[in-house]
């Protein structure tokens, strides 16, 4: 169930991204990020993790490649450091809502509820999606139970 929720979010980023544009040119940092959340998408995590560390090593300072590199972490249940990522990227872009997201399912996924709580609600604030609003209320109130 968790991963459906995770994959739906996915998508509908996936599908944002391609109406806003052709994408950022070959080679760059943000084309490695983009290229890991493809491969993410597709399963390989190991690949997507690769592509992350190369978006990284050319733009340390890219929030959405930690993001996508924690997200790879999360399915493959590095909980520690899919934590550690998406907290880098928070500290980067404090508005990247995709990082509370998938920082408050690694925390839900470890047990740690009230980690996982106040990520969601933090997501909430940050985003105006109401279907994405309207999932992470129904995990807070799942994780408060």
């Amino acid at each position: 169930m968790h991963r459906g929720w995770i994959v739906l979010l996915a998508l509908v980023l996936l599908v944002t991204g391609i109406l806003t544009g052709c994408g950022p040119a070959e080679g760059t940092a943000e084309w490695h990020a983009e290229q890991a959340y493809e491969l993410a998408e597709q399963g390989h995590y190991d690949e997507a993790i690769e592509e992350c560390n190369k978006a990284i090593e050319l733009d340390p300072k890219l929030a959405l490649a930690y993001n996508n590199r924690g997200w790879a972490y999360n399915e493959k249940g590095q909980y520690d450091l899919a934590i550690a990522d998406c907290s880098k990227a928070i500290e980067l872009d404090p508005s990247l809502f995709e990082a509370y997201w998938n920082r408050a399912w690694a925390y839900t996924l470890q047990g740690k509820n009230a980690k996982a709580i106040a990520d969601f609600e933090k997501f909430i604030t940050l985003t105006d999606n109401p279907q994405w609003i309207e999932i992470a209320r129904q995990q807070i109130e799942e994780l408060k139970k």
